[in-house]
């Protein structure tokens, strides 16, 4: 290979010195990266090659799974004009160490890309054990804080690729390490997205950049049992053998950038600080995965209360901060068994732990924008230290908590504030806590320090269920509370039938919510006709089918299944002294021959109700159905007296031919 061009052209910065010719593909043979018959200028190999793959023949290159360890320079796939680079690598240690730009001036910045400015797309995609080492991560000379690798160059993924996209993906066990910053549609009209799933591994020293600039958009998907570090290029716990700076995980920080994060499955996505400034993002953990901001240098899991930060030396640059100016939107979504948690404890900062809707990374204080946090289902978000709502100062910041069923667990082990400056004077933007109430009980948010609602916001919203009086829902327990009350109270979306009010009190410790009254009627008399009849049964059992109205919910759990019908039935039972099973379509008492032709009559309706043979609400009229009513035919009293007990599995075979020959007679 000639290693000796006067001139080297690269990402538009043109220095006279002396450099490596670039390694340009061709893929005049076949695929394999290896081949230098694929190469004009030969396989990229050394750490003064650069390996650049535009459009070419034979793509995607291919680095196969028997692949030892491959060092070169750099790389740039869709580098320009009309092209787009695609790489497979299947396995093989690939090393990207840039050698001698510590000659090139110091405005000289080296990136490595994945689509740059092509207008098509470009992708990486690592499968198998396949590891990529950007920049030095592994050194241990000069780790520690603010020493972000060798040359502190970025790994960028569709840098300024416009409608085309940069694609980075990780699958299997494949690992990526990167010294300083993995930016992901980070410049401006940048365009990237990664996927990280399977058992993969991938962390940074210094950050994770998501739709940074203008017009950048940004997605980063983890999935299966992924981790993700930012803040420690060697993996959480390892400040033997990593780089770390910041740590920071950036989404949007222009008005016209967009980021979107999700975690899901069992993955886990590991931080040392949380920002979003501007723009547009959406950050989603669900499943149960999980979401962590703590000391990822020091310590391998979360361990809150002993993540202490120290500052930095360039400035404090590793506080957490959401929607900071004001055209930032930002909505952090906690679902399913997902977990968040914010342990954050800083030396030079106004505030420690959470700011939503102000503040800036360097602990300083801005307008605000919005900011949303929702937990719901078994969702859990933990604040070690303090949670600031509306710490900005702008007229239209605006922060919500919303807290979604009753078990979402909400705990801010340190203070609660809500727009309050770091001074304690209060702001002109809006802090609101919002509970969603979905059944007979609620989610608490729970305060280790002191709760200081007085320039807050309280909002209360009623889904799917519809209280009959006498509940009371705890939605907020401190150490102590602040304040006589909140500032306004929005029920607008808890409308309560006549008869019934919401009843709101504070005391020392807690707010609580009371529903004062009691519905005339009775308990399981949907229609409010005849008292417990087969009418309220079926719409029972379509409501279960449905799973959405929590009006349907008599058992209080806040989900709609076969538990409500068995609640049902007791309470018929309770009502009329006899006794009800799956089984008796038209609720005499008797589970009988007349109710398994009902429910044969109805096989297979996917809509069937109680009296059409579905007992359980679950997908329609079935074979569990014959089942039940297998079980408990000849129950009751009356007409089935004399008639001797058949044995249980004998008969169900019956039932189901004569089911078959019902049909066939009936179709025929």
């Amino acid at each position: 290979m000639t290693r000796y061009a006067t001139v080297f052209l690269l990402a538009g910065i043109t220095c006279g010195m002396s450099f490596a010719d670039d390694s340009l593909w061709t893929g005049a043979v076949d695929n394999d990266f290896l081949n230098a018959a694929n190469w004009e200028g030969g396989v990229p190999d050394m750490d003064d090659d650069l390996a650049v793959i535009n459009n070419g023949a034979n793509l995607p290159v291919v680095i196969p799974e028997s692949a030892e360890t491959i060092t070169i320079g750099g790389f740039q796939l869709g580098r320009s004009g009309e092209t787009g680079g695609h790489v497979i690598q299947n396995g093989g240690t690939l090393i990207v160490a840039p050698f001698g730009l510590e000659g090139l001036p110091t405005d000289f910045e080296f990136k490595s890309h994945i689509g740059d400015q092509g207008t098509l797309d470009s992708s990486w995609i690592m499968n198998n054990n396949a590891v990529l080492l950007y920049d030095g991560p592994a050194d241990a000379d000069g780790f520690g804080l603010d020493a972000a690798g060798e040359n502190e160059f970025d790994l960028e993924i569709g840098a300024q690729a416009g409608e085309a996209m940069g694609r980075l993906e990780l699958h299997d066990n494949a690992v990526l390490r990167v010294s300083d910053d993995l930016k992901i549609g980070a410049e401006d009209n940048g365009n990237g997205f990664v996927l990280i799933d399977g058992n993969a591994t991938a962390s940074m020293g210094s950050g994770i950049s998501v739709g940074e600039r203008e017009n950048g958009h940004g997605v980063l998907e983890i999935a299966g049992n992924a981790l993700v570090v930012s803040g420690n290029s060697a993996g959480p716990g390892q400040a033997d053998a990593g780089y770390t700076d910041e740590g920071y995980l950036t989404l949007s920080t222009n008005a016209t950038g967009t980021a979107t994060v999700s975690v899901s499955d069992s993955a886990r996505l590991y931080a040392r600080t949380l920002q979003q400034r501007d723009g547009v993002s959406n950050l989603t953990v669900g499943d149960s995965a999980q979401f962590h901001v703590f000391d990822v240098f020091n310590f391998e899991e979360p361990d809150l209360g002993t993540a202490t930060v120290l500052g930095s030396t360039g400035g404090a640059q590793r506080t957490s901060v959401i929607g900071a100016n004001p055209s930032a939107d930002i909505t952090i979504t906690i679902k399913d068994d997902g977990a968040v948690s914010i342990d954050s404890d800083l030396d030079d900062s106004s505030w420690n732990g959470l700011a939503m809707s102000g503040g800036t990374n360097r602990g300083d204080n801005a307008d605000g924008g919005r900011s949303l946090i929702e937990v719901q289902d078994r969702g859990s978000f933990i604040v070690q230290q303090d949670l600031n709502m509306t710490i900005g100062t702008g007229i239209d910041a605006a922060s919500t908590l919303r807290v979604t069923g009753p078990d979402a667990q909400v705990a801010i082990n340190g203070n609660l504030y809500m727009a309050l400056d770091p001074n304690g004077d209060f702001n002109d933007g809006d802090a609101t806590i919002h509970a969603v109430i979905t059944g007979n009980s609620h989610g608490t948010i729970a305060v280790g320090g002191e709760a200081d609602i007085s320039n807050g916001l309280l909002a209360v919203e009623l889904s799917g269920y519809q209280p009959r009086g006498g509940e009371t829902y705890t939605l907020l327990a401190a150490d102590s509370l602040v304040g006589d009350s909140f500032l306004d109270v929005d029920l607008s979306m808890a409308e309560l039938p006549e008869g019934l009010d919401w009843l709101l009190s504070l005391d020392d410790n807690a707010v609580m919510l009371t529903v004062e009254g009691m519905l005339e009627g009775i308990l399981g008399d949907f229609n409010s006709v005849d008292g417990l009849d087969l009418a309220d049964l079926d719409l029972l059992v379509s409501a279960v089918q449905a799973g959405t109205d929590m009006s349907f919910d008599l058992n209080g759990d806040s989900t709609l299944e076969a538990a409500d019908i068995a609640a049902w039935l007791e309470l018929k039972s309770e009502a009329d002294g006899g006794t009800f099973l799956p089984g008796d379509t038209d609720l005499d008492g008797m589970v009988a021959f007349s109710d398994f032709l009902q429910l044969s009559n109805n096989f297979g309706d996917v809509s069937g109700t109680w009296s059409q043979g579905n007992f359980d609400g679950v997908g329609g009229t079935a074979f569990a159905d014959f089942l039940a009513l297998s079980e408990n035919f000849g129950a009751g009293q009356g007409a089935l007296a004399s008639v001797p007990e058949p044995n249980s599995g004998c008969f169900l075979v019956a039932f189901v031919f004569a089911g078959l020959c019902c049909r066939r007679n009936r179709q025929s």
